[in-house]
């Protein structure tokens, strides 16, 4: 027997998907990479980091985090203590 869903706020879901790309291009920016840079660096397209850039829900979680730990954000980006460096 399947288990009901809870019901997720989609716009919700979207504005953090939006909000964590925004980021991630913002940290992009500062380091003067182009799209094609990081995308060359992550072995991604260029469409595909630009889903990620504006929030797409396509891109799966994995990229974002490799996103954040290849700009070296992901700690602050994702709120985790264990990706801190020492």
């Amino acid at each position: 027997m399947a288990r009901p869903r809870d019901h997720v706020d989609e716009g919700v879901a979207r504005k953090i998907l939006q909000s964590l790309g925004a980021e991630i291009q913002s940290a992009r920016k500062r380091q003067k990479l182009t799209q094609a840079d990081l995308a060359n660096q992550m072995r991604v397209s260029v469409p595909t980091l630009r889903a990620l850039e504006t929030g797409k829900e396509t891109v799966s979680l994995g990229l974002l985090v490799r996103a954040a730990v290849e700009l070296d954000v992901g700690a602050p980006l994702l709120n985790l203590r264990l990706l801190s460096k020492p």
